[in-house]
């Protein structure tokens, strides 16, 4: 399987190939009209996500969602980016809940 991030080059820039910078917003679907998705919005959405190594050796995230299958491949050094990022989301995370 190619690579999606190879279709937009935008999202190889470091800049953009972050866990929260590579999110885009979601507008229009029935439960959202009108409205942008972010990181504080709630939704009342089931999705089942299964992360794992490919036979090529790269990490994929899998997330499905409604029918929708959303394949994601990165690098090794990408994923442990990921992984560092989603520490710092924890870390944070912690912080505010202890406020």
């Amino acid at each position: 399987m190619q690579d999606p991030r190879s279709e937009n080059p935008q999202q190889s820039d470091p800049l953009h190939d972050t866990l929260a910078n590579s999110a885009r917003p979601l507008v229009g679907n029935l439960s959202n009209k009108g409205k942008i998705m972010g990181i504080n919005s709630e939704r009342d959405i089931e999705a089942n996500m299964q992360i794992g190594p490919t036979d090529h050796g790269m990490v994929r995230i899998f997330i499905e969602a409604g029918g929708t299958e959303i394949p994601m491949d990165f690098e090794p050094e990408e994923a442990e980016e990921i992984a560092e990022e989603i520490r710092a989301a924890v870390i944070a995370a912690r912080a505010i809940k202890t406020r």
